[in-house]
C-alpha cells in the first residue's frame, strides 16, 4: 500500500500530539519538522511506507545543504518528530511502520553558551536608559528572574501577582506549571519585582483587563500594552536589550547558565539548585562544577 505524505496527516499528527499531552510549542515544532520532511519525500517521489534508515541519511544530507538546517540538533529534533509520527501512523493506515523506533536518536550537540560576567548582568539590569517607565521596570524584573532564579520562559509567562509573596525583608515566588514549586528570591529579584509591581499599580488605569504579571508591549514610541508577554516578545526584548547593552545574542539559555553559576558561587549545593530550578537531571550543574574546579587550578 502506497501512502503519500499530505497536509492532512500533519494536521492529524498535531491533534495526536495534543491528545497525548504535548505542549503547544512542542506540537508546533514537531509539525513544522514533519512538514519539512514531507516536502523532502514529495520532492523525491517517495512514499511513507518506503521510509527507512537510508532515507533519513539522505534527509540529513539535504538538511545540511540548506542554510537553515545544518546544525546537528535540527536533525536530532527532526528524527524525534518523525519517529513520533510513525508511532501514530498505524492508527490511521493499518501499516506496521514502527520499525523506525530502532533508529537511534542522534546525541545532542552541546555548545557552550556565552559566559556572562557580573558587569554584563549589571548593564542588563540598568537597562538601555535610566528611566523608570513601566516597560523598563518590567524588563529589569524579567532579567532578574532569568539570571538569578533561572526560571523558564514557559513558567514566567504563566506568573500572576498572586504568586508573588513579598513580606518586608524576604520574598518568595510560587512557580506554576508542570514543575510547580515555591522559591526564595534573591534580594535583587525582590527589589526589581517590587519596583515593577509599583509601576503596574501606578499605571493601573491604562492596563487591559485580566492581565498576567508580565505585560506585553507592542510598538516602540507609543507601545500598545497587552495582557501578557509572549514567547516571541520575550525573545525580541532580550535580543534588543542585549544589543543596547553590549551583550550580543542574549537569550534565556545564556541567562539560565549564569543563574546556575551564580547559585554555585553563592555556596548552594546541587540538590538545592535542582529544587530551585525545577531540574530533573543534574547535568548542567555537574558541567558548571567541573568548569569551576578546572578554572580554580589554572
Amino acid at each position: 500500500m502506497r501512502m503519500v505524505a499530505s497536509s492532512e496527516l500533519v494536521l492529524s499528527f498535531g491533534q495526536f500530539l495534543k491528545k497525548i499531552g504535548k505542549k503547544d510549542a512542542t506540537v508546533q515544532s514537531y509539525c513544522r519538522d514533519l512538514r519539512q520532511f514531507f516536502n523532502f519525500l514529495n520532492e523525491n517521489k517517495a512514499s511513507l511506507s518506503s521510509v527507512n534508515h537510508q532515507t533519513l541519511l539522505h534527509y540529513r544530507t539535504a538538511m545540511q545543504a540548506r542554510n537553515d538546517g545544518g546544525k546537528s540538533n535540527s536533525f536530532r529534533r527532526a528524527v524525534i518528530a518523525i519517529r513520533q509520527f510513525y508511532r501514530m501512523l498505524p492508527q490511521f493506515s493499518g501499516l506496521p511502520l514502527d520499525a523506525l523506533d530502532s533508529i537511534p536518536i542522534p546525541n545532542r550537540e552541546e555548545i557552550a553558551p556565552r559566559k556572562l560576567k557580573l558587569e554584563d548582568v549589571e548593564r542588563l539590569l540598568q537597562g538601555s536608559s535610566n528611566s523608570v517607565s513601566l516597560k523598563e521596570a518590567r524588563d529589569r524584573a524579567i532579567v532578574s528572574l532569568f539570571c538569578f532564579e533561572g526560571i523558564k520562559v514557559s513558567e514566567l509567562i504563566q506568573l500572576e501577582w498572586k504568586h508573588f509573596l513579598s513580606p518586608q525583608s524576604t520574598a518568595s515566588l510560587l512557580i506554576p506549571g508542570e514543575r510547580k514549586r515555591v522559591i526564595s528570591l534573591n534580594s535583587r529579584t525582590h527589589m526589581n519585582l517590587n519596583a515593577y509591581q509599583k509601576a503596574v499599580q501606578d499605571n493601573q488605569a491604562s492596563l487591559p483587563k485580566n492581565y498576567k504579571m508580565f505585560l506585553g508591549f507592542k510598538g516602540r514610541d507609543f507601545p500598545i500594552i497587552s495582557s501578557k508577554v509572549s514567547r516571541h516578545g520575550l525573545k525580541f526584548m532580550l535580543y534588543e536589550l542585549g544589543e543596547s547593552c553590549g551583550v550580543s545574542g542574549l537569550n534565556t539559555e545564556i541567562l539560565r547558565h549564569y543563574a546556575i553559576q551564580h547559585h554555585l558561587d553563592s555556596g548552594a549545593n546541587p540538590e538545592d539548585i535542582m529544587k530551585h530550578f525545577g531540574l530533573r537531571r543534574i547535568g548542567n550543574i555537574s558541567k558548571h562544577r567541573v568548569k569551576k574546579q578546572y578554572e580554580s587550578r589554572v
